[in-house]
């Protein structure tokens, strides 16, 4: 189930659909929201949120990208890029880069085995 969920988190959230699954973290993940956020984010009812990670192979075109197409509610993300993986750590909200680390260790000999990412690439969109 897990992996059903997060394939479909995938194609909502970003319209991506040629993604399939290569591995699984062994642990489930969690971060606590910071004292600022508590009642506000993840709807006001959580105080963190608990994960289970899955690298993915992306096999489709930068086409398939499109996280602005549900214009019915705020969408999640405001643009996308192509990026390094040690680069998501500096992305990250401050309590979210302990977990980054800890699935980018997790997942390091498999990231290095595929990794060919262009650099400074960006698909953001403009309204």
């Amino acid at each position: 189930m897990p992996l059903e969920t997060v394939l479909r988190e995938v194609r909502e959230e970003t319209g991506a659909n040629s993604v399939s699954a290569t591995a699984v973290l062994d642990r489930w993940l969690s971060f606590d929201l910071p004292d600022h956020l508590l009642g506000i984010a993840l709807k006001g009812r959580y105080r963190g949120q608990r994960q289970l990670w899955f690298a993915l192979r992306f096999n489709g075109s930068d086409g398939e990208f499109d996280v602005r197409r549900h214009v019915a509610h705020r969408p999640e993300f405001e643009g996308w890029t192509w990026a390094p993986p040690c680069d998501a750590i500096s992305r990250a909200v401050p309590w979210k880069k302990t977990m980054y680390a800890t699935v980018l260790r997790a997942f390091g000999g498999l990231i290095k085995a595929v990794l060919y990412v262009p650099r400074y690439r960006t698909n953001k969109r403009k309204n």
